[in-house]
C-alpha cells in the first residue's frame, strides 16, 4: 500500500498517525460522523460524500479549502476499514468561477452591442441572433 500524497513540510510518517478529523472543520464533525456511521451500516462498498453539501477541508495551516471526497469500505475479518480519498478542488472553483465570470462579460457585450451580430457553431449552424 502507498502512503498517502503528503502536502508539503509534513512528514510522510506523521501524515499516517493524523485521525481524518483533523482535516475536517470543526461544523462539518457531526454531520462526518454520522454519514460514516450510516455508510457502515449499508452494504456498500464505495461512495462520493457530496451528499453532505460543498464540503471544505483544513489545510495544516488552518485554512479551510473546498474539496470534493470519496469514500469505500471494506470488511477483513469482521472488522470494517475505511479509505477516504480527499481533493482539494480550488482551482477547478477558481476556473469555474472565472469561466463564468468571463460568460457574463461577453453576454452583456453581446447584448448590449447595436450592431447585427449572431453566433454560430463551426459548423456554421446559428446559436444566437440578434437584429
Amino acid at each position: 500500500m502507498r502512503p498517502p500524497k503528503r502536502p508539503s513540510g509534513v512528514p510522510r510518517l506523521r501524515l499516517w498517525a493524523i485521525r481524518i478529523e483533523r482535516f475536517i472543520p470543526e461544523r462539518f464533525r457531526l454531520a462526518y460522523h454520522e454519514y460514516i456511521r450510516d455508510l457502515g451500516e449499508q452494504n456498500v462498498t464505495r461512495r462520493s460524500i457530496g451528499q453532505l453539501g460543498e464540503l471544505y477541508g483544513l489545510k495544516f495551516s488552518g485554512e479551510e479549502f473546498p474539496l470534493e471526497a470519496s469514500i469505500s469500505q471494506t470488511g477483513i475479518n469482521g472488522q470494517k476499514f475505511y479509505t477516504i480519498i480527499l481533493r482539494d478542488i480550488t482551482n477547478r472553483k477558481q476556473a469555474i468561477d472565472e469561466l463564468r465570470q468571463s460568460e457574463e462579460r461577453f453576454s452583456k457585450a453581446f447584448r448590449a452591442n447595436p450592431q447585427p451580430m449572431s453566433l454560430t457553431t463551426m459548423a456554421g449552424r446559428p446559436i444566437r441572433r440578434r437584429k
